[in-house]
């Protein structure tokens, strides 16, 4: 990495290559704590200073997206004594940052303001509050000026009010059903029959808020979430077609995890009672304390059912380096302990690759391979919307990066 020469920090203090590689020893420090960071602590290996503003990092293996695994906030070496972060640092109450915008946080908000000198104009805003327990009222009222996430069934109250607008940003909610290949559910016509059983449209129309005159609806059919190149992407594959297949005689243990079932009520009982009319006995159970998404869950947690109803949330990207969690062998994120040796095989293939060709044809035969012998059954994906008024232009919006590109923002006020 290679720094230009105008960074400071917000004490004045020019930013050099000591601090890049000393953010990177605090991420790889084991006491600190790490939250969507993980990504790189799993990819970096080290940093080596080469001189006062280039930086020479170093990983595990090739990345596939290394500019994302680079996408983390500078930390100011010469504020701290070691690498390993004190929860009590000051840090956390200053105002700090090395893009041009400073924040100042707290447990109930947080205050953003431009830190570089640059052209003043009656429509840049140079500062903005961020608060927590505001919502579409709030918003239609004028009490703020836009809200960082909106629930889906809110949608329609935004969208019918020509001054405020929804907006998308790359974080994409999945949802599937996990499997514990074990019993009935160890033959892959068994899933394939589940697979086939499930009416998606119709779970989609009575568990999801859907616009029929939406042509982008928030909610979309998926095939796994994996590289658009691939043949089976998402848009490149029908909705599997609804069968009214024969279930008398299976027994299955449907789970939803307590998130997810307070983010989607309606969706467990919707499930399972289109199985049980095609014969199946399906008990139905929400998982409390259980969430196959966290950094570590504990193995087993989910051993009292076959199969679970799992969310995962994401940026796209987070996801092409998150399928060896979600379907390798011994997965941080495979509650159900999914081993396919096939799919490891690919992974693996795909995380060795030296090109990028190589590491997409390995992704497509793994998509591929989950699609047609139903190793999860995919259901859809949720894309996240924020909502503004329409004062508000040029905000771009991207998990990890918010607010760092919050320096273009303007307003018409």
């Amino acid at each position: 990495m290679t720094l230009k020469d105008d960074v400071i920090w917000a004490d004045g203090v020019p930013i050099t290559a000591a601090d890049i590689c000393f953010t990177v020893d605090a991420i790889l420090e084991p006491q600190n704590p790490v939250t969507w960071l993980w990504m790189a602590r799993e990819e970096l290996s080290g940093c080596q200073v080469v001189s006062e503003k280039v930086a020479l990092v170093k990983f595990v293996e090739r990345p596939a997206h290394h500019k994302d695994t680079l996408n983390f906030a500078i930390l100011p070496a010469h504020r701290f004594e070691s690498t390993v972060i004190p929860a009590d640092h000051p840090i956390k109450r200053e105002v700090w940052g090395s893009t041009g915008i400073h924040a100042r946080i707290t447990d109930r908000r947080a205050i953003f303001k431009v830190a570089r000198e640059v052209p003043q104009t009656r429509y840049r805003i140079g500062e903005w509050e961020v608060r927590d327990g505001y919502g579409v009222d709030d918003l239609l009222a004028g009490r703020v000026d836009g809200l960082v996430s909106v629930e889906i069934d809110d949608y329609p109250r935004v969208q019918v009010e020509d001054d405020f607008a929804l907006k998308s940003f790359d974080l994409r909610t999945f949802w599937y059903v996990a499997i514990r290949e074990e019993g009935a559910l160890a033959d892959v016509d068994t899933r394939r029959k589940l697979d086939a059983a499930i009416d998606r449209l119709a779970l989609r129309e009575t568990t999801q808020w859907i616009d029929p005159d939406d042509a982008n609806p928030p909610v979309e059919f998926i095939s796994g979430p994996f590289v658009q190149s691939s043949p089976h992407y998402n848009r490149a594959v029908k909705v599997r077609e609804h069968e009214p297949v024969d279930l008398s005689g299976l027994t299955l243990r449907l789970g939803i995890p307590s998130r997810q079932n307070d983010d989607d009520p309606l969706l467990l009982e919707a499930l399972a009672n289109q199985w049980r009319s095609l014969g199946a006995d399906v008990q139905s159970t929400v998982l409390e304390g259980v969430d196959p998404m966290a950094w570590a869950p504990t193995k087993g947690s989910g051993g009292v059912v076959d199969l679970l109803i799992i969310s995962a949330e994401e940026p796209m990207r987070g996801f092409e380096r998150r399928r060896d969690h979600l379907f390798g062998t011994d997965g941080k994120n495979n509650p159900l302990g999914l081993s396919i040796p096939a799919a490891d095989e690919l992974i693996e293939e795909g995380r060795t690759a030296r090109t990028d060709t190589e590491q997409h044809d390995a992704m497509h035969a793994l998509h591929q391979l989950l699609h047609e012998d139903a190793h999860a059954l995919f259901l859809w994906k949720r894309d996240a919307k924020s909502a503004w008024s329409n004062a508000v232009r040029n905000n771009t919006i991207a998990p990890g990066m918010y607010y760092t590109d919050a320096a273009g923002w303007r307003s018409d006020r």
